[in-house]
């Protein structure tokens, strides 16, 4: 069987809902990082024979945004890229399409990865391709639409989630102190640059100065978080819940 190698591995650093990286889309996020994992590997986009990226959240970012990503990498428009979407595990199934085509013989390169920008999901105004005869037209957030809510399930992620710690009988106090230890290990990675090479830096320009600024911490990390603090939150999807927010 033939051996499947990674040899280049690179991501921005993550920005929180409305953070630093609120005016990037994801199409430009993936152009970023595919730019700079193709410089750290040594490879040029014309030895690729295919891109393949995850992003689930598509409202409004462009037609197939693995090829706009892509291309606007410098990666010739010769070279096929295909978006893939399974929700939360879109990238990881991008890699694994990936392996699959090297370790079948049907392609020797591939580029693989994900990139996501919840931040640019828009609203929609699902009735008015074809006009509101008279009344109220509700907006309709996509983020609730094509990912919180489960058709299949009839419910919120954290609806069925609660459902599962009822099943399981995990309690509140042990998924605040979990929480808390995955906080305090983030920040320490953080501070002891445990992410330092494999983060790219994302340039920000402010439009009021036109400084510059280059964003390459991750933002969703709390430091001083503390069991404490994670009490005094209220659940959010039922009254005598465990899930927060």
């Amino acid at each position: 069987m033939r051996k499947v190698y990674i040899v280049s591995a690179v991501r921005t650093a993550g920005g929180s809902f409305g953070g630093s990286l609120k005016e990037k889309t994801a199409p430009e996020l993936g152009a970023l990082v595919i730019d700079h994992a193709l410089r750290r590997a040594g490879v040029s986009g014309e030895l690729l024979d295919e891109v393949i990226f995850g992003n689930a959240w598509q409202a409004g970012v462009g037609p197939n945004p693995a090829r706009i990503a892509s291309v606007k990498a410098g990666v010739p428009v010769t070279v096929p890229a295909v978006t893939v979407n399974v929700r939360c595990g879109s990238s990881l199934k991008a890699l694994m399409m990936g392996a699959q085509a090297i370790l079948s013989g049907e392609e020797e390169a591939i580029l693989v990865g994900g990139t996501e920008s919840t931040s640019n999901v828009p609203y929609l105004l699902d009735k008015a391709r074809w006009g509101y005869r008279m009344g109220k037209a509700d907006l309709i957030d996509v983020l609730h639409k094509d990912g919180f809510y489960c058709p299949l399930a009839g419910g919120l992620m954290g609806e069925i989630t609660e459902g599962l710690v009822e099943r399981y009988q995990i309690s509140r106090e042990e998924q605040d102190t979990y929480a808390c230890v995955s906080q305090h290990k983030a920040v320490s990675a953080i501070e002891n640059g445990a992410f330092t090479d494999e983060i790219v830096g994302v340039e920000l320009v402010n439009p009021k100065t036109k400084e510059t600024t280059i964003f390459a911490t991750d933002e969703l990390p709390r430091p001083g978080m503390c069991v404490e603090k994670l009490e005094r939150l209220r659940p959010v999807f039922r009254k005598e819940g465990t899930i927060t927010a």
